[in-house]
């Protein structure tokens, strides 16, 4: 690795005088927007993933979320934050982003100043800073109630500490605190940086090859100055690890195991690839490296990008969110690449300023695309915090509204009790409801989302387009209309879906589930918006209102079912059944 070669002898230092003059308030500029754009839009509702933390380790204490093992607790860092500083009864949008804003903004800034640190270039400093401020993953992370934003900034902190080797050796036992604290803060961020840990902790004993071919460093030098600080930070990190591991286990079954083969070759880019949908960055990031390849961090960030892949190979293939920590040092060396693009033109033209300035605006703009393109793909569900009132509005009294599975935990969280008031009163009124409102449909053919009874995982059933009969919009939001008919538990259709409702007291519905589904029903039988099955008060009279619980369960009625006895599930004479794509 050739890091004895100055990394200011690789760009040209700026030979111009406005970004020199105008550095510190360009910088202030771009930081003022990154500001901007994480601001707009803080407050909109929470998604899934900000939602279980907040109710699950909001009122616990901050050192019980902190060494927690018995948990998925992936964001350490950020959850007990959450314990320290606020209660689920107190909780707000603005409150529970305000962490992650804070160290998504401070991210913006240690981008610029180690792109303009490791090229020595402070154009080179602007343009990561700009890319940093406008990129659509970075704002989304700090603007979300998750640890994404302290995994970005500490992972940086990590590689700027583990650079800088004059402290290692005038202030060794600091450097080797300071590099401690970071790498357990970095790994108490999200537990995927664990990654960027040992690429860290691998190019630093690298990068002692040169010193090692010079003949200035002898085998025991070797070993105090660069494996024994790799050994204790690993021992630390490792040991920790293995403490969290019952709680960690438990968040591999989101990943996506990889089949070794042909298949396993595509793994990079099903990595690399969703990081940037429909964008020029990975181009312009290739040859940013070629540019640069002699810098250390263009050196670090294709270790990254390798040791990111190969654990993929072992640890599963995550959603896109998991491998985002490749974007801040991506940044640095497309800023890099980009001044020494910018480097190579001004020597052929004679107004080297102007060129700089119009690579930056292009640069700039290609920046800006991408936020505006792609900003929407990064969001995980809906705003049901504002589109709820309208669905509920713009309902028929006969319409029974179904959700995702998944976003059915957000709709409860903000409208739980409207739209369970607004599903019951739908069955009960005249011979049940008219219509299913399929909320938020993905794709060109609608389905019905429910809730496996035997592995709790949520499940799709595809419906034919043409049962569709409306389709409505909110916000750009399509949910589609589907009619139902009432149908004879008796006369079971020979194609559709068969739905049966529920509608118990709550001791009753609570004895009936026990009983109900043995292995074979749970594998026929489906529950629709598990999230929202809850119970609601129901009023006999005026003095004694009931509890009770509306569920709805659904079955494709294929050959498979007809032989099923479906009085075995619901013996009651008093659940209704109704059909999709039946006739009348």
């Amino acid at each position: 690795m050739a890091t004895d070669i100055r990394e200011t002898d690789c760009l040209q230092p700026d030979c111009y005088q406005f970004i020199t003059r105008n550095y510190r308030a360009l910088f202030i500029v771009l930081v003022l927007v990154a500001v901007f754009l994480r601001l707009h839009g803080i407050d909109r509702g929470f998604e899934y993933d900000e939602i279980w933390p907040l109710q699950a380790f909001s009122d616990r204490s901050a050192v019980e979320v902190l060494f927690n093992r018995d948990r998925p607790n992936l964001h350490r860092l950020h959850n007990t934050l959450i314990a320290l500083t606020t209660t689920n009864s107190l909780a707000n949008e603005q409150t529970l982003r305000i962490w992650a804003f804070c160290a998504g903004v401070l991210t913006v800034v240690v981008i610029g100043l180690m792109a303009q640190s490791s090229s020595g270039s402070k154009y080179s400093g602007l343009v990561a800073a700009l890319g940093a401020a406008l990129s659509p993953a970075l704002v989304h992370y700090s603007q979300t109630a998750r640890g994404y934003a302290f995994q970005y900034l500490f992972g940086l902190l990590v590689f700027w500490v583990i650079t800088q080797k004059e402290w290692a050796s005038r202030f060794s036992l600091r450097w080797l605190i300071l590099l401690l604290l970071v790498s357990i803060l970095a790994i108490l961020s999200v537990v995927t940086s664990i990654f960027i840990l040992v690429a860290a902790y691998t190019w630093y004993l690298l990068s002692s090859i040169p010193e090692m071919r010079a003949g200035s460093l002898s085998i025991k030098s070797w070993g105090s100055k660069y494996v024994l600080p790799v050994l204790i930070c690993s021992s630390i990190i490792c040991i920790w690890l293995i403490w969290i591991w019952p709680g960690l286990s438990q968040g591999r079954q989101y990943s996506e195991a990889v089949q070794f083969g042909m298949n396993a070759l595509s793994v990079p880019f099903d990595v690399i690839m969703p990081l940037f949908p429909g964008s020029l960055m990975p181009l312009l990031f290739l040859v940013s490296v070629a540019l640069t390849w002699r810098i250390s961090v263009t050196q670090f960030t294709c270790i990254l990008i390798v040791i990111t892949v190969v654990g993929a190979y072992f640890t599963g293939i995550g959603p896109p969110r998991v491998y985002t920590y490749l974007i801040p040092f991506a940044l640095v060396v497309v800023g890099a690449g980009v001044t020494r693009m910018m480097s190579a033109v001004s020597v052929k033209i004679r107004d080297g300023q102007v060129v700089r300035i119009l690579g930056f605006v292009v640069i700039g703009i290609l920046f800006a695309t991408e936020l505006s393109a792609n900003r929407h793909h990064w969001r995980g569900q809906l705003d049901y915090k504002s589109l709820v009132p309208d669905l509920l509005k713009s309902a028929s009294s006969k319409s029974y509204l179904i959700f995702d599975a998944v976003d059915g935990r957000c709709v409860n969280f903000y409208h739980g009790p409207e739209v369970v008031q607004n599903n019951y009163l739908s069955m009960v009124r005249g011979n049940g409801p008219a219509e299913l409102v399929l909320v938020n449909i993905r794709g060109s053919r609608p389905s019905l989302s429910a809730y496996t009874l035997r592995s709790n995982k949520n499940v799709s059933i595809p419906l034919e387009p043409k049962l569709v009969e409306g389709e409505i919009t909110h916000n750009g939001v399509t949910s589609c209309r589907v009619p139902i008919y009432p149908v004879s538990s008796q006369v079971i259709p020979s194609a559709g879906v068969l739905l049966a409702v529920v509608i118990l007291p709550i001791a009753e519905f609570e004895k009936w589930e026990r009983m109900a589904f043995d292995e074979e029903a749970r594998e026929k039988w489906f529950l629709v918006n598990a999230w929202l099955t809850r119970a609601i008060y129901v009023a006999q009279n005026e003095q004694s209102p009931e509890k009770r619980i509306c569920a709805v369960f659904c079955a494709n009625t294929d050959n498979e079912f007809r032989k099923y006895d479906i009085q075995k599930i619901f013996p009651d004479k008093n659940i209704r059944y109704f059909g999709i794509g039946v006739d009348k």
